[in-house]
């Protein structure tokens, strides 16, 4: 049985869609030209920041807050938190092996009651802090990274 096909609706509803992609193919070059030769020409600015006296006078203060406590806020990994009475002893020598394998990395015997803990790092993003705890991973793979009171670093460490 033949059906009968109406030749406009079937060239509205290809014949359309095939042309207008067609006609935008063939003049998208044509536009992005257009776009490209309009560039605006580079004036040269200035910009003066003003800021408060309060804002030097707030700095200094943290400064010297800082200095006064040996440091700032920064992460560190911690390897090790445990209590008892063998978890002095336990967090030394886990300590001592961090140190043996990894000698430039500062590491803390901290006492925080009823536990020590070993911390390993100065870090001062928690980027630094996971890039640590990936390294040293293969060899304390249950380390995390925790919020903590930094050191400075040395002038002569560059940092």
């Amino acid at each position: 049985m033949l059906r009968k096909v109406n030749v406009v609706e079937l060239a509205e509803r290809y014949l359309c869609p095939m042309l207008r992609c067609a006609l935008l193919i063939m003049l998208l070059p044509f536009a992005a030209a257009a776009q490209s030769s309009k560039q605006l020409p580079l004036v040269p600015t200035t910009a003066t920041v003003v800021r408060s006296a309060q804002v030097d006078t707030l700095l200094a203060m943290h400064r010297r807050y800082s200095e006064h406590k040996g440091g700032t806020e920064g992460y560190r990994v911690q390897l090790f938190s445990g209590s008892g009475n063998e978890s002095r002893q336990q967090a030394n020598d886990v300590r001592n092996d961090f140190l043996r394998d990894f000698p430039s990395v500062p590491a803390y015997l901290i006492f925080q009651s009823p536990n020590y803990k070993v911390r390993v790092g100065d870090l001062r993003t928690e980027v630094e802090a996971m890039r640590l705890k990936q390294d040293i991973s293969y060899r304390f793979p249950g380390g995390f990274v925790v919020k903590d009171d930094i050191k400075f670093a040395s002038p002569q460490e560059g940092r």
